[in-house]
């Protein structure tokens, strides 16, 4: 935005809010991709969600599940139908609840690292995906691509004359020279 003498500080504040919202987006992608990384390099490393959660978010609640659900059985789960049904819940509702509380089988921070590794991984996938299939800005760097590609990404068809091209290319340039 240009500054001049008759320009308000209404303009100039809204402004400064529409730039702080987009430094603040790109500052929590760079630390969300950050963390994902953290989070799937810990896992690696055999460490459990709890200490991941802890180091990589600095969470202090949510690192353990309830005691109940810790291990659910078939009477567990009876025995919770009928505290609801003794609340005064009907069958239904009381079902509904039993089964929340079932799907709630892990904590809440292992579910932030468990949804941080997951969209790290799929990130990586994406950028997996743009090296397999580089954008063609013009024929020449479409060809450097190509040439320089390694093999499992592009594989030139030898037995037409643009592919024996491409190969010899390659070698020339990958090729240490002979001493």
């Amino acid at each position: 935005m240009r500054v001049f003498p008759w320009t308000s500080e209404r303009e100039v504040v809204k402004e400064l809010r529409r730039l702080r919202g987009v430094i603040g987006g790109a500052e929590r992608e760079r630390r969300n991709a950050y963390r994902g990384e953290l989070a799937t390099w810990l896992h690696g490393c055999g460490f459990p969600s709890a200490e991941i959660a802890v180091a990589g978010w600095g969470r202090k609640k949510g690192l353990k599940r309830s005691q109940v659900l810790e291990d659910a059985t078939f009477d567990k789960e009876q025995a919770l139908l009928q505290k609801f049904l003794q609340k005064g819940d009907d069958y239904s509702t009381a079902q509904r609840k039993v089964a929340a509380m079932m799907k709630r089988r892990e904590a809440p921070a292992a579910a932030m690292v468990r949804m941080a590794r997951a969209r790290h991984a799929k990130s990586q996938a994406r950028r997996h995906d743009e090296f397999r299939a580089p954008l063609e800005a013009d024929p020449l760097s479409a060809l450097l691509i190509r040439m320089l590609a390694p093999f499992p990404f592009y594989v030139p068809d030898f037995n037409t004359p643009h592919g024996r091209l491409i190969d010899q290319l390659r070698n020339l340039l990958l090729t240490p020279p002979r001493a």
